[in-house]
């Protein structure tokens, strides 16, 4: 499963089983940003009309008779079956044929004035290399094209002197180096986290076989159970090893990726508001891949037992719950329904681990908001006697099957697992919940029907602090 260093690109099927997942991941985007661009390209035209009317009519013919229509092509082949086998080429030669078209009109134009249209170069490159999906080979090759003609019309035809000629080429090519290693860098990891997906998802149907098997034999292969369950513990260190080098090796280049972003999007003003929210998009999306490596680094490290725990006596409610809620209500509140406390509960100490007790109540109201698509989701606090006293979270959410509850604290098991399933993740978040409750003997119930919502509790019982 090595990725090409220069094409970025797998040996055999796999590669094919890449393209269909990162199609179907990010078909909408595409659909999106074709639309985007259109609409761009064709309000540039008002500017051929002020600036250059006794061009307008050349200007208008390469607008609206060969780039757009392209353009709209692209969005209406998306839509087939195997879209995915050809889209991306084409894609690359709407962004080819929309920098030639920009080229062609910088060399007919004015010298005053075709530096008004050198600047659309720049949308072209942050366009084609950020916020099409486009792939990074298809995407450099149409860049480097693009410069290309550029330099053949800026020598040969149009002699753009050599002051002028320098100063747009140093901004040209460096736009173009950043776009490469912005899209190169955001398809690598794309591609080690399709690669990480893929491992992990044959290893957790290898494990739901064997115990299913396992299930079935157990009275009559006592001493093969014994031999398996070798191999399985084996099998599980060996997974445990890995998990924890590959957030690593995420969350590092990612943290680079934002920083870049925003720096790109400090550069830009507010004319360019659609480049700054498809950067606001990126972001958004390297948070995700964070907090996915954040939490297979929180499962390797409790299970290979590295964690260390920090022991003391603290206020949930004020120290714990009150930060969540803050760090939670926005989100709540972006999806338009309630999130409330209600405490009645006149103690609320207890003596544990701040860091995982923390993750314990984000993780089930992070879930909470996450599952829940309308109505409300309360959460209350009481005493439960003897100084103990328990935090229950009720959401109206999509709730779960009776069948799934029994196999929820599975590692990276969902109740949907498919590539288009409707709620992202990898099925960490309870797993999780549960090691960490059991590191600070906190019980924890959970009642939930299908599509009717959920109650998860959780019982601080301070007659359970003797020994920690």
């Amino acid at each position: 499963m090595e990725i090409s260093k220069i094409t970025l690109s797998f040996n055999g099927d796999l590669e094919q089983h890449f393209l269909d997942h990162y199609f179907e991941k990010n078909k909408t985007q595409i659909r999106i940003a074709l639309v985007i661009g259109m609409f761009i390209y064709a309000a540039f035209g008002f500017l051929d009309s002020q600036v250059i009317p006794e061009y307008k009519t050349q200007f208008h013919a390469l607008r609206f008779l060969l780039v757009i229509p392209l353009a709209y092509i692209a969005l209406l082949l998306s839509y087939l079956k195997n879209a995915q086998k050809f889209i991306q080429p084409l894609l690359g030669l709407a962004v080819f044929v929309g920098g030639i078209a920009i080229v062609y009109m910088i060399t007919i134009a004015p010298q005053n004035i075709s530096d008004s249209y050198y600047a659309g170069l720049m949308l072209i490159f942050i366009y084609g290399y950020a916020f099409l999906r486009v792939r990074f080979v298809y995407a450099t090759a149409a860049g480097w094209l693009i410069v290309a003609a550029y330099e053949i019309s800026s020598i040969y035809i149009i002699e753009v002197p050599y002051e002028t000629f320098i100063n747009n080429n140093f901004f040209f090519i460096t736009a173009n180096l950043l776009g490469m290693f912005s899209s190169y860098t955001i398809e690598y990891f794309i591609r080690k986290e399709f690669i990480a997906s893929y491992q992990l998802e044959k290893e957790r149907k290898k494990v739901i076989e064997v115990n299913q098997n396992l299930e079935q034999t157990v009275d009559e292969r006592t001493v093969e159970l014994k031999e398996a369950m070798k191999k399985v513990e084996k099998l599980d260190q060996m997974k445990t090893e890995f998990i924890h080098k590959i957030s690593h090796e995420i969350r590092t280049p990612i943290n680079v990726v934002q920083s870049v972003v925003e720096i790109l999007k400090e550069d830009l003003d507010d004319e360019n508001q659609s480049i700054k929210d498809s950067i606001e998009i990126l972001k958004e999306e390297s948070q995700k891949l964070i907090r996915t490596a954040t939490l297979i680094l929180n499962i390797s490290e409790i299970k290979s037992d590295l964690y260390e725990a920090e022991f003391k006596e603290i206020d949930i409610v004020e120290q714990i719950l009150n930060p969540v809620y803050l760090k939670i209500r926005k989100e709540a509140e972006d999806k338009k329904f309630k999130l409330e406390v209600e405490n009645t509960s006149d103690r609320s100490l207890y003596y544990c681990d701040s860091y995982s007790t923390m993750q314990i109540i984000y993780e089930l109201l992070n879930n909470a908001v996450k599952f829940t698509l309308k109505g409300k989701i309360k959460v209350i606090v009481r005493s439960t006697g003897n100084g103990s006293f328990s935090i229950s979270i009720n959401d109206t959410g999509i709730g779960m099957s009776k069948e799934f509850l029994q196999k929820s604290y599975l590692l990276f098991l969902q109740e949907e697992n498919s590539y288009t399933r409707e709620f992202e993740g990898l099925g960490l978040g309870l797993t999780l919940v549960k090691d960490y409750c059991k590191l600070n003997k906190i019980d924890i119930s959970v009642e939930r029907q299908k599509n009717l919502g959920t109650q998860v509790t959780l019982l601080f019982n301070n007659g359970n602090q003797k020994v920690l």
